[in-house]
């Protein structure tokens, strides 16, 4: 029996790293900016518009996401799944595009579309399928959960690399097509039969960024 459930994907507000481009990470735990924090509370009307008062709340575990879910909906009950923190950049972590400029492998990243993982860091397949293990955490957690009988939206906060892992996997188109701005995201109706999550449609929550202005 096939069952439809409603998934909210959006990316933490804006950090100090954001703010400065640079290509933040796993490794680096970062809060929200103080911008970052007012910006999310400002948009925490639009978001009750979109989100149902019985949606399931879940966040990466980093400091950010965790911010972000707080802030936009006012809620603590916010379930955290480890597999849906961020990309490690492994060499370019901390850093931002004038700084790799001239940098061999980072030039190498780029001429490969950005497929074929990050020097010292994560390998593009392996992190989507770490990632989609998270995800599916989270639909067995909304199935499992009263929010079985309740409702049948789940709402993830979390990171740019891990929304595009998850669109990517989902619709088979390239990830870097996904990539969107701070508080911003996908609205996405599933099908779930038999163990396998279909993507029927979705729809972006605010402007997409270009792709030229970097991975963060």
């Amino acid at each position: 029996m096939s069952k439809k459930i409603r998934c909210v994907l959006i990316r933490h507000g804006l950090t100090q790293g954001n703010i400065e481009k640079r290509y933040i990470g796993r490794r680096t735990d970062q809060p929200l900016s103080e911008q970052g924090k007012e910006l999310a509370v400002q948009k925490r009307p639009e978001y009750k518009d979109i989100i149902d008062n019985d949606a399931l709340l879940i966040s990466s575990p980093m400091t950010r996401a965790r911010q972000t879910a707080a802030l936009i909906t006012g809620r603590e009950d916010i379930h955290i799944i480890d597999e849906l923190t961020e990309t490690d950049f492994g060499d370019f972590e901390g850093k931002n595009h004038s700084e790799l400029d001239g940098n061999e492998r980072y030039q190498k990243w780029i001429d490969e579309g950005g497929m074929s993982g990050f020097p010292g860091g994560d390998d593009m397949k392996d992190y989507t399928a770490f990632v989609m293990a998270g995800f599916k955490k989270a639909i067995d957690y909304l199935n499992s959960s009263d929010k079985a009988v309740s409702g049948q939206e789940l709402v993830i906060v979390c990171h740019g690399g891990t929304i595009m892992s998850i669109m990517h996997a989902l619709t088979g188109k390239t990830p870097f097509g996904f990539l969107v701005n701070n508080l911003c995201g996908y609205v996405l109706d599933l099908e779930l039969e038999d163990g396998k999550i279909s993507c029927l449609s979705y729809d972006r929550i605010g402007d997409r960024i270009d792709i030229g202005s970097g991975y963060r």
